[in-house]
């Protein structure tokens, strides 16, 4: 009897600590939740940024005017484009 209580009692305690809903697989779910929150902060703060070069790109003229100039190498009439090459 006091077996058979022993193996009952060592059955639950492997199932608290590694069953499905243990607390080994709960300390992994809290981590996973950790690393998930950090991540959509760092989503949240990419898209905000986004947001802003969005709006720059169609209301700010100041904002296109230097994208055209630094990539595409645009002047405005009567200016000059001076490129130095190494």
């Amino acid at each position: 009897m006091l077996l058979l209580l022993l193996l009952a009692n060592g059955a639950s305690l492997y199932h608290l600590f590694f069953g499905e809903m243990g607390i080994v697989r709960w300390r992994e779910s809290q981590n996973t939740y950790r690393a998930l929150e950090i991540e959509k902060a760092q989503l949240q703060i990419d898209n905000q940024s986004l947001q802003k070069r969005m709006f720059a790109l169609r209301e700010d003229l100041f904002y296109i005017e230097g994208l055209a100039r630094e990539r595409l190498g645009m002047a405005r009439d009567g200016e000059w484009i001076y490129e130095f090459y190494e």
